[in-house]
């Protein structure tokens, strides 16, 4: 199946958007145009009409009302004709009526017809023939007249969206409207000609808006996949299992720091795969210990060389308890790492806990030539499985009794720090160097490589009491111990949450 990239799926889609945008702003910028291009062109055409409206409202004054153009909508219809003439009728419109309350008279001498010019005498020996007088005009459709309450008097019933309208007063007061219907045929070509520019001009300035967007998305499409690019090269290294593959993407945003965290990833797989190569190595490597010598004692019963004394069977025995307990150790780390581990929580007394293990391993100590000295606060109450942490005690005694030296001692004190229990399990001498404490609980880690392993752990020990001690979410830190020796320090949350100090 034919991969789709990303980088093509962000080009489409931003081209899209921007066609959209590139659209939607030509489209609205048209229609934005035409409906205030139509807006001003009335604007302009009431204002010519300024002595027609004199006129209308000369009209008015006269009647009081719009009645006589209500009932006969051909007066209208001439006045707007005598106060816009054709240029072929080879006349100029009359003056206009008097406005705001002005008499109707024009003057001394002078005689005033309000509402158009004068009729021509019959018979005017003056005029123009018959057959070179104008056709008569139609009747105008782009000029209607409204009452004070925008009740058509002459014109259609409904005025559209786009018509603009100016008030017609007498005596300062507003007696109607003449309003102004645009009209495609009566706009001069000089407006044609300036409106089909403006259009020009928003069509190929949305081209090229649209050829820039697209050729600005094609390059953001690239920009943004190329560290996409890199991230796929090195997963597929890194499923390929070349762990020491890093990438480089500058910059301070999430894809850098998803290439941040890559790299980690890289060197987390790298040493985990390191630690288990290791591992494997150190499992072969105590394994093979006890079977050689297992190995090596039967083969000389065999042979005759020793005889199946009670010594040489007791020393048979202790191997295989030696490699059981390594199994078991094995086989509970393994359990640890899958989650499999079984706890059964209750509430327990830590100080009942120290004191019941140094009751069980109190006859070894004394053996061990090492003296305990404790400080043990009472009332701490953990919430925990009691036979887990037994487990996690007898394997720090087990810790101390292998690698301190007798006479030796073994201090153990207990606190409480505010809402925490602080067990502090300290021994004397041998110590443990400062660059080797980090390393106490790695599995199958020994101080000394050389030591001998009749009476070193297997160096599982540790490791376990560390797993149990995440278990109880307890903290568990080793540092060098005022006595020479080591020093365990293992904070317990307590169940019960009293404040205080020791």
């Amino acid at each position: 199946m034919r991969m789709f990239r990303i980088r093509y799926k962000l080009f489409l889609a931003m081209s899209a958007l921007n066609a959209c945008l590139v659209t939607g702003a030509y489209v609205f910028n048209s229609v934005s145009f035409e409906k205030h291009f139509t807006t001003y062109l009335g604007q302009q055409e009431l204002a010519r009409q300024i002595p027609l409206m004199g006129a209308l409202a000369g009209e008015f004054r006269k009647s009081g009302s719009w009645e006589r153009f209500r009932q006969s909508p051909r007066r209208f219809h001439q006045l707007v004709n005598d106060y816009n003439p054709r240029p072929e009728d080879g006349a100029n419109p009359p003056p206009p009526g008097p406005m705001n309350g002005q008499d109707d008279a024009a003057g001394p001498g002078r005689p005033f017809f309000p509402g158009g010019p004068p009729p021509r005498p019959p018979g005017d020996p003056d005029g123009p023939p018959a057959y070179l007088q104008p056709a008569p005009r139609p009747v105008p459709q782009h000029l209607a007249l409204l009452d004070s309450d925008h009740s058509t008097i002459v014109g259609p019933q409904r005025l559209p969206a786009v018509a603009v309208m100016a008030p017609v007063t007498v005596n300062g007061k507003t007696a109607g409207y003449l309003a102004y219907i645009p009209q495609r045929e009566i706009v001069s070509s000089g407006e044609q000609i300036f409106a089909e520019q403006q259009q020009r001009i928003f069509t190929r300035v949305a081209i090229g808006l649209g050829f820039g967007s697209i050729l600005m998305s094609f390059g953001i499409a690239w920009w943004l996949s190329r560290p996409l690019k890199e991230l796929t090269r090195g997963t597929r290294a890194l499923s390929a299992g070349r762990y020491d593959t890093r990438i480089a993407i500058p910059g301070n945003d999430e894809l850098s720091q998803l290439a941040a965290d890559f790299n980690t990833l890289a060197a987390a797989l790298a040493a985990n795969l390191d630690a288990r190569q290791r591992w494997i190595a150190d499992i072969a490597h105590e394994l093979r210990t006890p079977l050689a010598v297992l190995r090596g004692e039967i083969e000389a019963l065999q042979d005759g060389v020793r005889q199946p004394t009670a010594a040489n069977l007791q020393s048979l025995g202790q191997e295989v308890q030696r490699l059981a307990r390594l199994v078991d150790d094995l086989h509970t780390l393994s359990q640890s790492d899958q989650g499999a581990l079984s706890y059964r929580k209750e509430a327990l007394d830590l100080g009942e806990l120290v004191t019941e293990v140094i009751s069980q391993h109190h006859r070894r100590l004394e053996a061990a030539g090492i003296r305990v000295e404790t400080d043990l606060a009472t009332g701490m109450t953990v919430w925990g499985d009691q036979a887990r942490l037994m487990q996690l005690l007898a394997n720090l005694m087990q810790n101390t009794l292998r690698y301190t030296d007798a006479p030796g001692t073994l201090r153990i004190s207990l606190r409480r720090v505010y809402n925490r229990a602080e067990l502090d399990w300290e021994d004397s001498s041998p110590g443990v160097p400062e660059k080797d404490l980090p390393h106490l609980t790695e599995r199958l880690f020994r101080v000394e490589s050389s030591r001998s392993r009749a009476t070193g752990g297997s160096g599982l020990g540790l490791s376990i009491a560390k797993a149990i001690a995440d278990a109880h979410d307890v903290a568990m830190r080793p540092r060098a111990g005022a006595l020479g020796g080591l020093c365990w320090e293992l904070v317990f949350p307590l169940l019960n949450t009293d404040a205080g100090h020791a």
